[in-house]
């Protein structure tokens, strides 16, 4: 690998160096800071996430390594990286699937996937499989090499599928869709077992827990509901947002803590052993359409909005670690490397682009935002692009849920020191939010 003129990097090196710093006679191996210093020649010494995952700073992926515009453009709705890191794919709204190189981020091949726009996509725990569902309520199921095994039409009588998880031990997944309801299925048998009723509007999101039979579920009536997937009943409901909830995440670290987007511009932070929400976070100036958990560290994480601002964020600390826009439109879907290297998120503005960490020798407390207007400027003019025009407008009115006041003033507060998160702590380095 050229580490001069590669913009990534490629953590096989740092996976060796992990594993055989430990010596024969048992001693403690370096620490990442010993070794690392600020200087090029160090590149290759770059610690894993997981090794530097005690350092937040360093796990922050606001780099960019490579941008992607398919010839064909049309908005990227879904994203999603193989369980095995080798490959992202993307879902458009042309209903066609895009796969990219994990480790050199380039295009391998585009796959007419489905006859309207693709809106969902998740893969099974196992990596073998993956499933996906578009706006005419169509779910797909497919092999790890891209094979179609199944399709099953008209889901959700025939609304936009929204989310897409699987169970823990992959032998069911749930949905949820436009008719306001969360449907279990059965994997093996291709057929719906229970219908999760609730919701007086629109379900957005779904998420299945990482080891818990529970199921959790974000609409636009606000509302965040807990359900068990063995029972058609709601076992909790949250309240804490005051428009649509449009993401809703477990951390896969810490399967105590919730994670949920809304359009009302705020994340908030669920503890589901008390139901109470732990923690609100206030950074973004418009609504907050995608979320991702660092694979490692339980406290990292960042959120996209709708004006193409991503935010890296520390559980327990007010203010983002690092904040830039990275797309020039509204921000669909993100998803890290399973090995936590690499940030890829998807946008209304076509494009796919892939985020690194800083390398040694880089100014981490740059202003990134004029290098990349001009890297994106330079690549539209070259193919003569123009971006879609979005009418904000009917936008808006689309998705106002009933009553909602654009005036309103968010609540929650600051969640102060406490075991569960680590402790308050003062805040790290890194460039902020103005």
């Amino acid at each position: 690998m050229d580490n001069q003129s590669s913009r990534a990097v490629d953590p096989s090196q740092s996976f060796i160096d992990e594993v055989a710093w430990p010596s024969a006679l048992g001693k403690r191996r370096r620490e990442p800071s010993e070794v690392v210093q600020p200087v090029r020649s160090y590149i290759a010494r770059m610690p894993t996430p997981r090794s530097g995952c005690d350092v937040p700073r360093r796990l922050v992926c606001d780099t960019i390594a490579h941008q992607s515009l398919n010839k064909v453009r049309f908005p990227v709705n879904a994203l999603s990286w193989a369980r095995d890191g080798r490959r992202a794919v993307t879902a458009n709204q042309n209903g066609e699937f895009t796969l990219w190189n994990g480790q050199a981020f380039n295009f391998e091949g585009l796959i007419a996937a489905h006859n309207t726009a693709v809106r969902s996509l998740a893969w099974s725990r196992s990596g073998t499989t993956m499933i996906s569902g578009d706006t005419k309520g169509a779910i797909k199921y497919w092999e790890s090499t891209m094979t179609p095994m199944k399709e099953i039409l008209g889901t959700h009588q025939g609304q936009a599928v929204r989310g897409l998880d699987f169970a823990p031990s992959d032998a069911k997944f749930c949905s949820c869709a436009d008719d306001g309801t969360v449907r279990i299925w059965d994997w093996e048998l291709f057929q719906e077992e229970r219908i999760l009723a609730g919701h007086g509007w629109d379900v957005k999101t779904c998420a299945w827990h990482p080891s818990y039979q529970l199921i959790a579920s974000g609409s636009k009536d606000n509302q965040v509901k807990m359900w068990d997937p063995r029972k058609r009943s709601c076992v909790a409901t949250l309240y804490g947002h005051k428009h649509t909830v449009m993401k809703v995440l477990w951390n896969a670290v810490d399967a105590n803590w919730l994670l949920t987007a809304s359009r009302d511009h705020t994340l908030k932070l669920y503890d589901i052993r008390v139901l109470k929400n732990a923690e609100t976070f206030k950074g973004h100036n418009r609504e907050v359409t995608s979320i991702a958990w660092h694979p490692f560290n339980r406290r990292v994480f960042c959120s996209g909005a709708y004006d193409g601002r991503v935010n890296h964020w520390l559980v327990g600390c007010d203010a983002p670690l690092h904040s830039h826009y990275a797309h020039e439109q509204a921000i669909w879907d993100m998803d890290f490397h399973p090995v936590g290297h690499v940030l890829a998120t998807a946008s209304n503005d076509h494009r796919v682009k892939f985020w690194v960490r800083a390398r040694p020798g880089d100014d981490v407390e740059r202003d990134l935002d004029g290098a990349q207007k001009t890297l994106v400027q330079d690549r539209a003019d070259s193919i003569g692009y123009v971006p879609p025009a979005v009418d904000e407008e009917q936008l808006a009115l689309d998705n106002a849920p009933r009553g909602f006041n654009p005036g309103f003033e968010t609540g929650g507060g600051r969640y102060g020191p406490d075991a569960r998160f680590g402790g308050g702590g003062g805040r790290p380095g890194g460039g902020g939010f103005s």
